[in-house]
């Protein structure tokens, strides 16, 4: 079940890092928010740019819901960050609630390309399993939080 969240005033000042896709919300303010949302500390919000849950004719929140499990199953291997929770936000935006990282530990590159090709994950524009292996940047540091990969822009389970 998706939930409302109402964002604290000044959350603009939250915005910690930013994407192609989505922005990080985290801090002290949102952290508080979270953790009497959830009981979890170590919290931030992972804001997508689209959609607006307003504009209910272009709504889709199945890609998000998606992206939400390919990076658990990374979680489950212990290379990217846990999704607890999908949520609505008063900005008219969907988020997920996600542990937030600090950059401890090493990307490991290897292992995530075989999650890629044992759960068939596709990213747009890409048919075949092994050029799809090759697209997926694992060796840009930008995309990783210390041993943490945070990018799951595009992705989706292959047929």
């Amino acid at each position: 079940m998706i939930q409302f969240l109402e964002l604290p005033t000044g959350w603009e000042q939250c915005k910690v890092a930013s994407g192609s896709y989505c922005y990080i919300l985290a801090g002290p303010e949102i952290e508080a928010l979270l953790l009497l949302k959830y009981g979890r500390q170590k919290l931030c919000l992972k804001v997508f740019e689209t959609p607006d849950i307003n504009d209910i004719e272009h709504l889709e929140i199945e890609p998000i819901i998606e992206k939400a499990r390919i990076q658990n199953i990374f979680a489950l291997f212990g290379i990217a960050p846990v999704v607890y929770r999908i949520v609505f936000l008063s900005i008219r935006r969907v988020a997920l609630v996600v542990e937030y990282e600090t950059g401890a530990g090493e990307p490991d590159p290897y292992l995530a390309h075989t999650l890629v090709k044992k759960f068939n994950l596709r990213s747009r524009n890409v048919t075949s399993a092994e050029s799809n292996v090759e697209k997926f940047d694992f060796l840009t540091t930008v995309n990783w939080v210390g041993d943490k990969f945070v990018d799951f822009g595009g992705w989706y389970f292959g047929q």
